[in-house]
């Protein structure tokens, strides 16, 4: 045993024995001499810092111990023979060392994580609590906007088809916690209702403003209708130079999407071009929609259809601007070699004078 090499007799014992929590199974032996009558020698003994008392006297060499706690002992050891006289005490002195997760640093390292981990459910969950209620402020300021902004474009005679079909996407924004999409379009919208009220005051616009106005008129189209069509606006530099009537092509970019591009389904073109020509300005509006003969059929099949009157108000105005008797609009259908539908182009013509 451990101890075998530990004492070498009872008169000389070293320093104390340091052992680990494992070796706490320990067994002392011993034996008294008493030339006079061997045989009745008695023992006591004693375990200090788990014992208070002596052992009962008994003629056993041996004592054992298992499962000693962790800590700092000392075996005691005395003999008797049979007159009751004892001999001097013998002790052993041990420690046993406590395992690392009984000590104190591993205990306040525990509870320190403990904290450190209580304290980081505390703050992320503090940190949800106030994102959550950001996101709340947000949607509210939103849905605030959207009814705002749904009254203006109402007032200012907006397209109510396109005014519910935008706002409405917007929510969907909102309700998904896109916010910054949903600030995003909100506002193009408000660009486009500032441009629309702007440019009604004017009898006419800048090509340029023209192109402003559709260019987010036509984001907010693509963003309602899931991105089904893709837009392209093209001007050569003479064009910027005219002065056109407001909101010129708008209606003519509407009737392409709604009734040539999106019952395609998808993959469409939308293509505005401004074109100058001697004294006239062209317009053209092409789209590589379903063409009108298949528009007219779906339109012919829809009980609720509402016809625009965009078109026509807009061929008013420009027959009152021109004022020389030749057409204004023309609608031609694009074919390919087998006669096939490949969408329409509208040509506008413009007689105006430049800026």
């Amino acid at each position: 045993t451990p101890l075998h090499t530990f004492v070498s007799d009872w008169g000389q014992v070293r320093d104390t024995l340091v052992l680990t929590y494992q070796q706490n199974h320990l067994s002392f032996e011993f034996v008294g001499i008493d030339m006079l009558s061997p045989g009745k020698v008695m023992y006591q003994w004693m375990l200090e810092g788990s014992e208070e008392t002596w052992s009962p006297l008994s003629r056993q060499t041996a004592a054992t111990y298992s499962n000693i706690k962790p800590g700092v002992y000392t075996f005691r050891i005395r003999a008797s023979n049979e007159d009751g006289i004892f001999s001097d005490d013998q002790s052993v002195h041990f420690e046993i060392l406590a395992p690392f997760w009984q000590k104190t640093w591993f205990k306040a390292a525990v509870i320190a994580g403990a904290v450190f981990f209580l304290a980081l459910i505390f703050y992320f969950r503090l940190q949800a609590v106030k994102r959550k209620e950001r996101e709340r402020t947000v949607r509210l300021v939103l849905e605030k906007d959207v009814i705002e902004l749904e009254q203006k474009a109402l007032r200012l005679q907006m397209n109510p088809h396109f005014i519910f079909n935008t706002l409405n996407s917007i929510q969907g924004l909102i309700a998904t916690q896109d916010a910054k999409t949903a600030r995003l379009y909100l506002s193009k919208f408000s660009k486009l209702m500032r441009e629309t009220l702007e440019n009604s005051r004017e009898a006419l616009v800048s090509v340029e403003e023209e192109i402003s106005a559709l260019t987010h008129y036509l984001d907010l189209e693509k963003f309602s209708y899931e991105q089904v069509f893709d837009y392209s606006i093209e001007a050569d530099d003479d064009a910027h130079m005219f002065m056109i009537p407001p909101l010129l092509v708008q209606p003519f970019a509407e009737n392409a999407i709604i009734h040539g591009l999106i019952p395609k389904g998808g993959d469409g073109k939308l293509t505005v071009r401004f074109i100058s020509k001697d004294d006239k300005l062209l317009i053209e509006v092409e789209d590589n929609g379903v063409g009108r003969k298949k528009a007219s059929e779906i339109k012919s099949q829809k009980t609720n259809y509402h016809k625009s009157t965009g078109l026509q108000v807009t061929q008013e105005r420009l027959d009152m601007i021109n004022n020389n008797g030749e057409p204004s609009i023309e609608f031609i259908d694009l074919q390919d070699d087998q006669n096939q539908p490949l969408g329409t182009l509208v040509r506008l013509t413009v007689y105006t004078s430049e800026d």
